[in-house]
């Protein structure tokens, strides 16, 4: 009886030293996930080089496709905002990682609305000036350019909603947040990824435009976006992405006005050749 209750007593208290000793001890680190961890932060995903190229690519293969399938531009804007809408959303679902920071649209309002109207009002001088100037320079270029619009007001108004105020913010947040996440995850953005993103973009303007003006007015209008392309993202690095936003409708709200110049001239020339033959035949009567 001695010996077992002896046995039981240094039981229990060996027993209560083992727990004691476990809740103390720190856990062993398992070795494969935790170096895992180690090796790729949280919040941090460098996506395959492949992913990143389809990417890139998939916006002017849709668009180009688009406009030479149904040789209208309110249809091509359509598809092409469907897939910047659904090409992030998709990765961010297989992916689990959110690359979009909501807080930075609301950072700093008043500094990124002042900035942003301004710039956005500079862009939309800068375009008309250009196509004043470039009209003027290539009248040919222009008489032939293959416009994929309707020459009708409702038409047009549609057009102007869906490219003024929808096409500046799926723009923005696919090329400038998207891209640059997926890219760069880190919080530096290197000059390769700020090449990579600036090039495709403009690549994606020049299949647009070498369909509706040619390829000799493409290649200096595809430099000139791309240029403005840099700059969103300049802005967009420096004040905010509601600042890089509104510069750029203020771009759009421009190409939209040359669109209108374009495009009224057509629905005027009937008008302008039923006058013309009214006047002939009022002259026939006299005579």
């Amino acid at each position: 009886l001695y010996n077992q209750s002896t046995d039981s007593v240094y039981g229990y208290k060996l027993i209560m030293v083992l727990q004691h000793k476990s809740e103390t001890r720190p856990l062993q680190e398992s070795k494969f996930p935790m170096k895992e961890l180690k090796e790729q932060p949280q919040g941090r995903y460098t996506a395959p080089k492949s992913i990143v190229r389809q990417f890139l690519l998939l916006p002017s293969f849709l668009s180009f496709l688009s406009l030479w399938a149904t040789q209208d531009g309110l249809v091509t804007l359509i598809v092409f905002h469907i897939s910047l809408y659904k090409l992030p959303k998709f990765w961010v679902n297989l992916s689990k990682k959110n690359l979009f920071n909501r807080r930075e649209v609301f950072s700093r309002p008043s500094l990124q609305i002042c900035l942003g109207l301004i710039l956005g009002l500079l862009c939309t001088m800068t375009a008309l000036v250009v196509y004043e100037i470039s009209s003027g320079l290539f009248p040919d270029d222009y008489a032939n350019m293959r416009l994929p619009v309707r020459s009708n007001y409702l038409y047009l108004g549609a057009m102007t909603i869906e490219f003024v105020f929808i096409n500046p913010i799926l723009e923005q947040i696919y090329w400038n947040v998207f891209l640059v996440g997926l890219c760069e995850p880190g919080k530096k953005i290197t000059l390769r990824t700020v090449a990579k993103i600036t090039t495709f973009f403009g690549l994606y303007h020049f299949f647009t435009i070498s369909y509706i003006i040619g390829i000799r007015l493409a290649i200096p209008a595809t430099i000139g976006i791309s240029f403005a392309g840099l700059c969103f993202l300049f802005i967009r690095c420096h004040f905010g992405l509601l600042a890089s936003i509104l510069t750029h409708l203020g771009a759009d709200l421009g190409i939209v006005l040359v669109i209108f110049d374009l495009s009224l001239i057509h629905i005027s020339e009937p008008t302008r050749l039923l006058s013309i033959s009214y006047a002939v035949f009022c002259l026939k009567k006299k005579n």
